[in-house]
């Protein structure tokens, strides 16, 4: 997305944003713009959430430049929205174990402290929807 920035005219720009109903987040959950920056909420990072229910709030930049753990997050469907069950943080494994929305899955406390939640569940509207016109576009369901 940031290379593309700078290639697409403001008309372009404008119409995309239109089309998506003007998200305030990428689809990673990172904010757009500084206003959205502003009144987002700021989560905390995975590896230091505590056992229990946690809401994914978004994939830090430094996350997106990982290949391999953006494939085990949609595999696993952690993305922003969704909500996981944090069993186990081992400092001793460096690992943090979850039950997420695909069973369970164990990661290091690096890429863990690259995800942003929210302890319990976190309120829908902060996670943009793509538009249904959208969705038709592509043919999802």
């Amino acid at each position: 997305a940031a290379r593309l920035q700078g290639a697409l005219s403001p008309r372009v720009e404008g119409a995309i944003a239109e089309l998506m109903g003007h998200p305030p987040t990428c689809p990673h959950g990172n904010p757009i713009d500084a206003q959205s920056q502003r009144t987002r909420p700021a989560g905390i990072r995975l590896a230091e959430a505590q056992p229990g229910v946690v809401t994914i709030l978004r994939i830090t930049e430094e996350a997106e430049e990982d290949a391999d753990l953006l494939v085990h997050l949609e595999q696993q469907g952690l993305v922003p929205g969704a909500r996981a069950t944090v069993v186990e943080v081992s400092a001793s494994r460096d690992s943090i174990t979850l039950d997420g929305p695909r069973g369970r899955t164990a990661m290091g406390l690096r890429p863990a402290g690259l995800i942003r939640v929210i302890a319990g569940r976190a309120d829908p509207g902060l996670f943009h929807q793509v538009p249904e016109r959208v969705q038709a576009l592509w043919g999802a369901k």
